[in-house]
């Protein structure tokens, strides 16, 4: 699987010849945390080296994020970013923050720019032009105070999150060097990852999210599984989608492939006993062409499915062509 980011985050995350990189828990110049993870350095006696090992750690750790990320990179820190000062050396193009417990006011964190006009010119006509000089403090381009969902099934956080087993939760918080996480977690704190940015983009190509099934997949296997012994049975299979029978009604379940060549599972659309069709997917009437064959075909082999598969077909044609 590819990075299916939605739209909006591939519009100002994604840039040519760049990629997403992903750390939390810097805790630049935070002589605690220094301390907990360094403790030989910080041993007793050491304390007039202190505030030159702080600047020390900061700059190393710079330079490894510096060595990764680079200027047409996007950078993602979940949180617990310590001193901004040290932010404001990351040159990659494009930075976020997803706020952690000890990040403070999201108007601190974020990206100004100041414009000064520094000349002025003035033609023959009357008119005038501006140079302009920008600068920039070269903080967050995106701040967010919470949770923050990327895609259909990763969802990203400070703190690690309980999901669903349709979600995957890449975090941070747990200063932990063998805390990696499980099969629906990432932890990115620095200590689990060696003080380094994951490759988003690498992870996923890689099948992070093989064992996550999509939302769609798991309601329909919930809805099969929901009463053991309960009477369920598959009563058509059609080339892009099944009728299943479920207690006394019926799911009509599409299966396509999506761009990645996986297989997506989504209810279109559920009837009762009395043959009551309910359009449960919003743009279903695109499946239009891919369905039409099978819907008839339903309609014509299964009498009970008749008067869904017409009201399924006409409610597709008058979407699709604006009847």
């Amino acid at each position: 699987m590819g990075l299916n980011l939605y739209q909006i985050f591939k519009d100002k995350w994604i840039h040519p010849n760049g990629t997403i990189w992903v750390i939390s828990d810097t805790h630049f110049s935070d002589l605690d945390c220094y301390k907990m993870r360094h403790p030989v350095t910080f041993q007793p006696g050491t304390e007039y080296m202190h505030d030159s090992l702080v600047k020390l750690l900061d700059e190393e750790q710079i330079k490894k994020i510096n060595a990764k990320c680079g200027k047409n990179d996007t950078l993602i820190i979940l949180g617990d970013i310590g001193n901004i000062e040290c932010v404001k050396k990351l040159k990659a193009k494009y930075k976020v923050l997803v706020m952690g417990n000890h990040d403070k006011g999201a108007s601190n964190y974020k990206k100004l720019i100041k414009r000064t006009v520094i000349s002025t010119t003035t033609c023959e006509d009357g008119n005038q032009f501006y140079t302009i000089e920008e600068k920039s403090n070269n903080l967050f381009d995106e701040i967010y105070e919470g949770p923050l969902m990327i895609n259909d099934r990763i969802i990203l956080s400070h703190e690690p999150i309980d999901v669903p087993e349709y979600m995957f939760n890449i975090h941070g918080h747990i200063h932990d060097e063998h805390s990696k996480g499980d099969e629906h977690h990432l932890n990115c704190c620095a200590e689990a990852i060696n003080y380094t940015p994951i490759n988003l983009n690498k992870l996923l190509t890689k099948g992070l999210l093989k064992r996550i099934k999509d939302i769609h997949r798991v309601t329909i296997d919930d809805a099969i599984n929901r009463e053991e012994g309960s009477d369920v049975d598959t009563i058509l299979e059609g080339k892009y989608f099944n009728v299943i029978k479920y207690k006394d009604g019926y799911l009509i379940v599409a299966h396509k492939k999506d761009m990645n060549g996986e297989d997506i599972h989504v209810i279109i659309a559920s009837m009762d006993s009395k043959s009551f069709p309910r359009i449960t997917l919003e743009n279903f009437y695109f499946y239009f062409e891919e369905f039409k064959n099978d819907i008839i075909s339903a309609g014509e082999e299964f009498e009970e499915f008749k008067n869904c598969s017409e009201f399924i077909l006409n409610a597709m044609f008058d979407a699709k062509y604006g009847v």
